[in-house]
């Protein structure tokens, strides 16, 4: 066996006896120890990496095969997530939501992106170049991360579905659309010309990698949503058809996406949404089988991959600035914004709620992919080790946090509702 192969089902092992473990006590490590599950894979990970045993190890150069496989594999497991959120959401939900959507991948995003890069620039003492590349790959906030904050059995108890829904809706959305943040710093550092840099984030950034994939992802799946229900009509198909539709139109919507250079994760988002609006109802089941069958192998698989390749002994080196940087982010990069922003947002209509929404705003799996893209570009910083810091505390902070958080601020009566 060549040690590839070796790794591969080296991996497949570890990932499979984690996802066993997990789901004979999942109620056991959340609501007892306060542990998610991408906590748990996240220690897995460190612990067969090569700064504790050693038993697998993966080189994370720039341009690496692990590097790119880790790439992709952030990009997957996104676009699962993605699926998975659309099915989450009722009927109509985007419609509703579409004013206040608007408004937190607006102005919700920038401030957050503008709040990063300042921290980054004082903290760091970076180019300002950089430090708004750092603060755009730690704009996007993570749909995997936030799915159990508002799926969890004491969320659906108490979390009130229009707070989930929302929260849900941005993480879903705005993996994509920080892609228009991204590019604007890498075009000015490409481009001595700002005039130039400007016209090709315009042409290829706004309007080709963004406006055609939404393009995309709303023509195949309003497509993929009328072939399902034409087959329905046609008794051809069966409720268990819709979850391997799901994932096979997402998956085929960031290939397609992916080929033609656009942003595969913003169609996905937009064909996911498309072609859930033709499904039945029975949302909430369907995320449920969804998250249980797919979702979390591909969450296990990416955050074990993640903790072998975390950079521990440049963390060590670091710490010093990582750490106050890491609590800045996540004190101040979301919750004020949020509270300042929550009289533009009917879906929080009360302050705990919207402190609830704006503490949980996790980076997580964007960032990774969008760190790994943009790391070793010349006038940039190196991304990687502030990046995977970043995700790694939001991790394990807001995964430890949730359980507390979601009983002292909601109690039984808040829980269910209407989107």
């Amino acid at each position: 066996m060549t040690p590839a192969v070796e790794t591969f089902y080296s991996m497949l092992a570890v990932v499979a006896l984690a996802i066993i473990l997990t789901s004979a006590s999942a109620g056991y490590f959340r609501y007892r120890l306060h542990l998610s599950e991408p906590i748990i894979a996240l220690l897995i990970g460190t612990a067969i990496g090569p700064f504790v045993t050693d038993a697998i190890s993966l080189d994370i150069a720039p341009g690496s095969t692990a590097t790119l496989m880790l790439t992709e594999l952030a990009r997957i497991t996104l676009a699962v997530a993605i699926v998975g959120a659309a099915l989450r959401l009722p009927h109509g939900c985007v419609r509703k939501h579409a004013l206040e959507l608007l408004i937190v991948l607006t102005i919700g995003m920038a401030g957050m992106w503008l709040i990063s890069s300042a921290l980054a620039y004082w903290v760091f003492d970076y180019a300002l170049l950089g430090a708004l590349l750092l603060g755009a790959v730690l704009a996007p906030t993570d749909p995997v991360l936030a799915s159990p904050i508002v799926t969890g059995r004491l969320a659906r108890e108490r979390v009130p579905r229009r707070v989930g829904d929302l929260i849900v809706l941005e993480s879903g959305s705005n993996d994509g659309a920080a892609l228009a943040l991204v590019l604007l710093p890498v075009e000015l550092l490409r481009h001595t010309q700002p005039s130039a840099a400007f016209s090709e984030w315009l042409l290829t950034g706004i309007l080709w990698e963004i406006g055609v994939a939404i393009l995309i992802g709303l023509v195949i799946g309003a497509l993929a949503g009328r072939l399902h229900s034409w087959s329905r009509e046609k008794h051809w198909a069966d409720e268990e058809s819709m979850l391997p539709l799901a994932l096979a139109t997402g998956l085929a919507t960031l290939a397609i996406a992916r080929v033609m250079d656009t942003d595969g994760l913003l169609a996905v988002f937009f064909a996911s949404v498309s072609m859930s609006s033709h499904f039945p109802a029975g949302d909430a089941t369907r995320q449920f089988e969804f998250r249980q069958a797919v979702g979390r192998f591909a969450d296990f698989t990416f955050f074990i991959s993640l903790g072998i390749v975390l950079p521990l002994n440049e963390w060590l080196q670091q710490i010093e600035t990582l750490l106050p940087f890491a609590i800045a982010i996540l004190l101040v990069r979301r919750l004020p914004l949020w509270l300042a922003l929550s009289p533009l947002l009917p879906s929080l209509k009360k302050r705990n709620e919207a402190a609830f929404a704006g503490w949980f705003g996790p980076i997580g799996a964007a960032t990774i992919f969008y760190a790994l893209s943009y790391s070793g570009m010349q006038g940039a910083p190196d991304l990687w080790p502030v990046a995977s810091f970043l995700v790694a505390t939001s991790v394990v902070i807001h995964g430890v946090s949730s359980t507390y958080l979601t009983r002292r601020m909601f109690s039984a009566a808040d829980g269910g509702g209407q989107c």
